[in-house]
């Protein structure tokens, strides 16, 4: 009885012995030959990236075709064939994209077999220019963050005017640092100034915005055509901005002022960034 026990048990042993090995055989097969498969098609040309076939899908009116090119090259990835399958190639080709200073978010990458990529890529757009040496305007966005590049003349086709920021001390920093608060603050009024309504800014011709007294806490000033000075105060963005008058009441201001002075003419000085509105007259010589 012992003896038929532990021969059938022996047996049962084996057969699990068997089965287990049968498993681990099969199991090493299938990865093998998902490895062997996996090179084969990280190897096979038609699943590769390819520099020549790169393209570009759409861009901006206003970016050149050039700083586009830039961008693809400055990644340093498309200068060779990449196999598609290559692990972690999405993450690879979103961070190399997003070191660009030109770009603001690289908002997805997309792998599509069997050999295309696709970037899509949200780009820093120029809002205003810092006047440098007299004669080179350095491109800066919204957050004040310097742009590649010198420019004697602005962009094209931006669909709005581009300001000039006076009273910009020292040499600008690197492609994509922020210049410096006085210059962060400049492109903020900038941006409000975009926002203005259409007859309101058509009939403000403004020339530049100064920031040569915001590193004292002064205000920002914009200088029209005419010569008058606009004290705008501080950008909503700013840390004490919430303590000055809104974008509104600031519109307001203007809208009643130009009803007395149309374009601003004989006017010295408009200070925009007290409760009450101030505007002060130009004196000519023997008047009032």
């Amino acid at each position: 009885m012992d003896t038929s026990l532990r021969q059938r048990r022996q047996q049962v042993l084996v057969g699990l012995a068997v089965r287990l090995l049968l498993f681990v055989g099969f199991y090493t097969l299938f990865v093998l030959t998902a490895i062997t498969a996996h090179r084969r098609v990280a190897a096979a040309q038609c699943f590769r990236l390819e520099p020549a076939l790169c393209r570009v899908l759409a861009k901006p009116a206003w970016m050149p075709a050039s700083e586009i090119e830039a961008i693809r090259r400055a990644t340093g990835l498309l200068d060779r064939s990449l196999p598609l399958y290559e692990p972690g190639l999405t993450e690879r080709l979103g961070e190399a994209h997003a070191a660009s200073p030109w770009v603001k978010r690289v908002r997805e990458v997309g792998l599509f077999h069997p050999n295309r990529a696709v970037v899509a890529l949200e780009l820093r757009k120029p809002l205003a220019g810092v006047l440098m040496n007299g004669r080179d305007i350095v491109l800066v966005d919204e957050e004040g963050v310097r742009l590649p590049g010198l420019h004697r003349r602005p962009p094209k086709d931006l669909g709005y005017p581009l300001r000039r920021i006076d009273g910009v001390g020292g040499a600008p920093p690197a492609a994509g640092v922020v210049w410096s608060a006085a210059v962060k603050e400049g492109a903020a009024v900038a941006g409000e100034l975009l926002i203005l309504p259409p007859d309101l800014a058509g009939a403000l011709p403004i020339v530049s915005i100064d920031v040569s007294a915001v590193g004292r806490g002064g205000p920002v000033l914009l200088t029209t055509t005419s010569g008058a000075v606009i004290e705008w105060g501080r950008s909503r963005s700013h840390e004490f901005g919430a303590l000055g008058p809104t974008l509104a009441e600031k519109v307001r201001k203007l809208e009643r002022t130009l009803v007395v002075h149309p374009s601003l003419a004989g006017v010295h000085r408009v200070k925009l960034q007290f409760p009450d509105l101030v505007v002060e007259q130009t004196v000519r010589p023997g008047g009032i």
